[in-house]
């Protein structure tokens, strides 16, 4: 009799919280197995696994806190109800909780990314033109998020109006960070963002955390890149510009044609032309191969009074008192490659 009767509690707890996956409870730890929490939430014991604790996170015996309930298995010995402090769906609960619009459907979640324990990023929208999305979840001098912020102990949130437009997005899911442009490409779901100077290691986060958050609340592959690194490209581009058409202005017996051929080909550099084979150039400017090889060997020369020209400046430079007639002159620019969205901060 003792055994059907506690079969019989054990298929009650089972369905009553079974009806209740997906929902959010509060429960006191009662005890650890080893690094497992094991949660009193009412009739029930529930487990909170150590990967479902939020990074950093420290619980005590006899603490209150509020879970998510994830799953519920049959066992033998009873229901395991399985629980979670890390899922993005508990603080959508939490929010429902705490902000009356995001209960009655006036404000909606419409995504959220999260490292649990270090940061969440929650884009939000508003179906009545007079509520500010954004403000409604933050609330009174910041008296709702608060609430939330400290359910985790402290870990960050950040709210960000929801767009329809896919740059106007990106530029709010990557603050705090100024935002000079962004540029989307649907076809590869990648976007280039350039970020406005001085801003670029805060556009990344710590770790490239903001900048992983970023894309996973917006689902766009994001590629940053500093005003600085734009212009330095810039700069470099106009350096090697200037150097290639000195050289060939120096070869005089270039015709105009000749040079116009060379500077739309991919050898538009000194380097290049350095590089280079004889039959390709010769082909360029009209199979003239002893023409070809003097353009290589001039490039290759013009490389070595460079090079040459930059260490002396860099001995003038080590010897202030002394100077130089010989103007310096920058060593050859090599292209910049563009980063990816996980740059290190």
């Amino acid at each position: 009799v003792m055994q059907r009767l506690r079969e019989a509690e054990r298929e009650k707890i089972y369905a009553e919280y079974k009806e209740r996956v997906g929902q959010i409870v509060t429960g006191i730890i009662q005890r650890f197995e080893r690094r497992d929490a094991m949660v009193n939430i009412g009739r029930a014991e529930g487990v909170l696994t150590l990967n479902q604790q939020p990074f950093g996170s420290h619980y005590r015996i006899g603490e209150r806190l509020k879970v998510l309930i994830t799953e519920i298995e049959k066992t033998q010995r009873g229901p395991i109800i399985r629980l979670s402090r890390t899922d993005p769906e508990l603080v959508v609960k939490l929010f429902e909780q705490e902000v009356p619009e995001v209960s009655d459907g006036t404000v909606k979640i419409v995504a959220i990314a999260r490292e649990p324990g270090v940061r969440t990023k929650v884009a939000v929208t508003s179906t009545n033109p007079d509520v500010d999305p954004v403000g409604a979840c933050v609330g009174m001098k910041g008296s709702r998020v608060q609430m939330i912020v400290r359910e985790f102990e402290n870990e960050k949130i950040d709210i960000v109006p929801h767009s329809s437009n896919a740059a106007t997005l990106i530029t709010s899911a990557l603050n705090p960070a100024k935002i000079v442009s962004v540029k989307c490409h649907p076809e590869t779901g990648e976007a280039d963002v350039l970020v406005a100077r001085g801003n670029l290691s805060l556009a990344i986060g710590k770790k490239g955390q903001n900048a992983r958050l970023a894309a996973r609340l917006t689902g766009w592959r994001i590629n940053m890149r500093g005003e600085e690194e734009v212009e330095a490209e810039a700069a470099a581009r106009e350096l090697r510009k200037r150097y290639f058409d000195d050289l060939l202005r120096q070869i005089t017996e270039l015709t105009d044609e000749q040079r116009q051929a060379l500077a739309k080909s991919q050898y538009d550099s000194v380097e290049q032309l350095a590089a280079a084979d004889r039959a390709a150039i010769s082909a360029l400017i009209g199979d003239n191969e002893q023409l070809a090889g003097q353009i290589i060997s001039d490039a290759q020369d013009y490389l070595e009074e460079l090079a040459e020209m930059t260490a002396a400046s860099g001995d003038d430079q080590a010897k202030p008192g002394e100077s130089s007639d010989t103007p310096a002159a920058p060593a050859p620019v090599q292209p910049i490659e563009q980063g990816g969205e996980d740059q290190p901060e």
